[in-house]
């Protein structure tokens, strides 16, 4: 073999075709034809940095870590992002600090091993359009034992106005019901932190879910909603 051919990279690619049934659908199948050992979920509408990849992955490999993050931009990056570790903490750490704020994330600006979703028969929740990936990400970080957060811009979310977050309708509602019902999760996994999630994580998602019904609906319809 020449030169060129042993430093060859050779990808194994597999395009699934089903009836278009949402997002939670097309990913949960994703996740049952998965053989990597690694997992992550990107968008059709949005884009990646060419590192969004290999930093992760040595993020996750250089720290023994089981889950991810990588910081989100609404545009590509004009020059290279150096590789930086922000922050390490174990499950119950990064419980908090995303109860909190203090870093936010949804399935498309994360990897995780794949054994984190096999091990704990995690799929997404389907029929449901809004705070699915939320849903998911809490189950993450619960069942993770080393999560890393990188100070990199690698996911590029764009804003699709044809998406589901740019039309608001009742389905919201089940949003916030889908976030609470975490809350008989949380308090057996992890019985010290549940107060908190109960007291704030619904709650917060209603409040979003309040300003959007103001911004996108007329008094008459909000005062309804």
């Amino acid at each position: 073999l020449s030169e060129k051919e042993k430093h060859k990279k050779t990808y194994n690619i597999t395009v699934i075709h089903q009836e278009n049934s949402g997002v939670s659908a097309a990913r949960n199948k994703g996740i049952k034809e998965a053989k990597g050992e690694y997992l992550c979920f990107v968008d059709v509408d949005d884009g990646i940095s060419e590192y969004y990849l290999s930093y992760m992955v040595k993020a996750i490999n250089e720290n023994g870590a089981s889950l991810v993050f990588c910081k989100m931009s609404p545009n590509y990056l004009k020059k290279k992002d150096v590789y930086e570790v922000k922050t390490i903490g174990n499950s119950e750490v990064t419980l908090y600090r995303y109860l909190f704020h203090e870093f936010t994330s949804g399935a498309s600006s994360l990897l995780v091993r794949s054994k984190i979703l096999t091990d704990n028969n995690l799929l997404f929740e389907e029929g449901i359009k809004y705070y699915e990936d939320l849903h998911m990400v809490w189950r993450l970080i619960a069942y993770s034992d080393v999560i890393v957060e990188l100070n990199n811009k690698l996911y590029i979310y764009k804003k699709n106005k044809g998406s589901a977050m740019y039309n608001f309708n009742k389905e919201r509602i089940r949003g916030i019901l889908l976030i609470g019902s975490l809350n008989n999760f949380f308090c057996k996994i992890t019985p010290d932190f549940y107060p908190f999630f109960k007291k704030y994580a619904e709650a917060r998602v209603a409040w979003s879910v309040l300003w959007q019904a103001v911004h996108f609906l007329n008094y008459n319809k909000f005062q309804h909603y």
